[in-house]
């Protein structure tokens, strides 16, 4: 009798921006890191190998390493592949829109894409999941942060209940 082989797990090179900290890992997804990311049941996510940094200087943890991490879906706020994710991990919508959102502590400006017949007012009702795929990003601070968060990224996904208002900029 023959075993099967050990599954092999992917493991992406993230940052992670919360309420407090820079997570920089690995997530470890099980499966499909988009049906993983948007599974309604899953409500936290491995990352292994973690470095923590702390948005606010004032913070007393500024800095801890763990060798693993769990951390809620709810409050991850940007989400950033430190490598290109192939097309067929991060699937865009055929319609692009250039646009600027406003988060609690930061404002993205990004392309996000949207289906060719949901309006641009619909464009974040109507996206399933709880992501938003994001290219072409560049992130400012609204108030001083301590860690060395990401300025751009070619690609982000950003937590749709972190959107607070939204513009779509004229190109």
């Amino acid at each position: 009798m023959s075993s099967l082989p050990p599954l092999q797990a992917r493991h992406y090179n993230v940052e992670m921006v919360t309420a407090q900290y820079l997570l920089s890992g690995k997530l470890e997804p099980f499966g499909a890191l988009m049906i993983y990311l948007n599974h309604p049941e899953r409500v936290t996510f491995l990352v292994r190998d973690v470095t923590a940094t702390a948005l606010d200087a004032a913070n007393v943890a500024h800095v801890f390493h763990t060798d693993e991490l769990w951390v809620y879906r709810r409050d991850i706020s940007l989400l950033h592949p430190r490598e290109t994710l192939s097309p067929s991990t991060m699937q865009l919508l055929p319609a692009k829109e250039k646009v600027r959102l406003v988060l609690p502590r930061f404002v993205v400006q990004a392309t996000v894409y949207r289906g060719t017949d949901t309006a641009v007012g619909d464009m974040f009702d109507a996206l399933s999941g709880y992501w938003i795929m994001a290219t072409e990003t560049q992130i400012f601070p609204l108030q001083p942060v301590a860690a060395p968060v990401f300025r751009e990224a070619h690609q982000l996904l950003i937590n749709r209940a972190y959107v607070q208002s939204y513009q779509v900029l004229k190109s």
